[in-house]
């Protein structure tokens, strides 16, 4: 089944469950996940690493595009999409168990972001897109 069914299927029947994409490369795919999240508006979309160049341009341009701190380990990385997108838009991600879950947590806390936007990225926007 290709991605473009899968989106398919969950607009139609579930489209409350988000599709998550493991876009751990750097020369992953973000444009093709663009192209579904404007094709399937009601569909959620998580990007699962914050890796390829194009990652913030692709999720700014599309309000159903949300995307996990993991992927790398720069703050400034974090920093800079949180920056761009609002802390909104972005979830803390462990990426477990390939990453460390307390080099996760602590990324998030050297973030500069308000003690509201520190929460929610540590759980608030993944409270709101799980609708939890």
């Amino acid at each position: 089944m290709t991605v473009h069914k899968i989106a398919e299927w969950v607009a139609a029947v579930r489209p409350d469950i988000p599709i998550i994409f493991d876009n751990g490369k750097s020369t992953s795919p973000n444009k093709l996940i663009g192209d579904l999240a404007g094709a399937f508006p009601k569909v959620t979309f998580i990007l699962a690493h914050m890796r390829g160049g194009d990652l913030i341009e692709v999720t700014a341009a599309h309000d159903n595009i949300y995307i996990q701190t993991t992927g790398v380990p720069q703050v400034e990385v974090v920093q800079q999409c949180v920056d761009e997108l609002g802390a909104d838009r972005v979830m803390m991600g462990s990426d477990s168990p390939y990453h460390s879950m307390d080099d996760e947590v602590k990324k998030v806390e050297a973030l500069q972001l308000s003690e509201s936007d520190k929460q929610m990225v540590f759980g608030g926007t993944a409270k709101k897109v799980l609708k939890i």
